[in-house]
């Protein structure tokens, strides 16, 4: 089974999982959710200086929910899951969601790692979290965040927090968006985003 994986098999390649968030659209046909991710890397940032910034890997990426397994997850079904939660915030999953297992890949080696990762579908017809109005609430508890963080940051009060703290409070993406998978599909493949600015 996919979903319990043993995330040992192969201890130079890092496990992880991904959510494709779809739901059928009676104009539009097919529609996934995708977030994209912020400018600036604050979690590995020492302050808001320009020069003492860190950028994220791919800046205002339009991308799925995932991450990196970790022991507390048990199986990379829940990681999957827990990043869907911590990304998407404001989502709030079934006690019993329901996820398809779509494939495993191992990615290309990116700043000498490699990850294999765990895919996964969830439809909105099978989980009644997942709607056309799930952008909108993932977009206001964002912005919630980003405008508490915000606030952290003008007095440099972020900066002296734990790394543990920060992690809890660094918003990782802009905002939410459905695009039809035609539109998806092109933007991925030609990486053609509107940037944001720092």
């Amino acid at each position: 089974d996919q979903q319990d994986v043993n995330p040992h098999l192969n201890p130079m390649i890092l496990d992880a999982a991904t959510v494709v968030c779809v739901r059928h659209d009676r104009m539009d046909g097919w529609k996934v959710l995708l977030g994209q991710s912020q400018v600036k890397n604050w979690l590995c940032s020492t302050s808001p200086a320009p020069d003492e910034t860190v950028a994220m890997r791919y800046p205002g990426e339009w991308k799925f929910p995932g991450g990196v397994w970790e022991e507390k997850d048990g199986s990379v079904r829940e990681t999957a899951l827990r990043e869907l939660r911590e990304e998407f915030v404001g989502i709030d999953t079934a006690a019993s969601p329901v996820l398809h297992a779509i494939g495993v890949r191992v990615t290309l080696p990116v700043r000498g790692r490699q990850y294999r990762m765990h895919n996964f579908v969830a439809f909105a017809d099978e989980n009644h979290w997942l709607n056309e109005l799930t952008k909108d609430v993932v977009n206001r508890e964002l912005r919630k965040r980003i405008d508490g963080f915000e606030q952290l940051l003008k007095n440099d009060a972020y900066f002296l927090l734990p790394r543990a703290e920060k992690l809890k409070i660094s918003p990782e993406l802009y905002r939410v968006e459905w695009f039809t998978f035609p539109e998806a599909i092109e933007m991925m493949r030609t990486a053609d985003v509107v940037p944001l600015v720092p």
